[in-house]
């Protein structure tokens, strides 16, 4: 998660698409918002020209399309039976 500095926790791109009712990588779909979020104060105004090469290198740092390295496992009641609905707290 080198955008958001850490090494645990959620990526600070991750970005909820309600449309498809799905997280996205941030990086990849508002990639100008997210440089304008982690660069510092007097580079932002760089985040609209860098955004192309950030979606770009996303693109290929996560290898779209080809998998995804979350461990999130949601369960649903046709996992477990007589299992009520569950949740996932964060």
């Amino acid at each position: 998660m080198v955008l958001s500095a850490k090494r645990r926790g959620v990526c600070d791109a991750l970005h909820w698409d309600a449309q498809q009712a799905s997280y996205r990588c941030g990086a990849l779909v508002r990639p100008g918002g997210v440089l304008h979020e982690v660069l510092p104060r007097p580079l932002r105004s760089l985040s609209g020209a860098l955004a192309p090469l950030l979606a770009v290198v996303a693109r290929r740092a996560i290898a779209v399309g080809v998998g995804c390295d979350c461990d999130l496992q949601v369960m649903t009641q046709r996992d477990e039976p007589g299992a009520g609905p569950t949740s996932v707290s964060g």
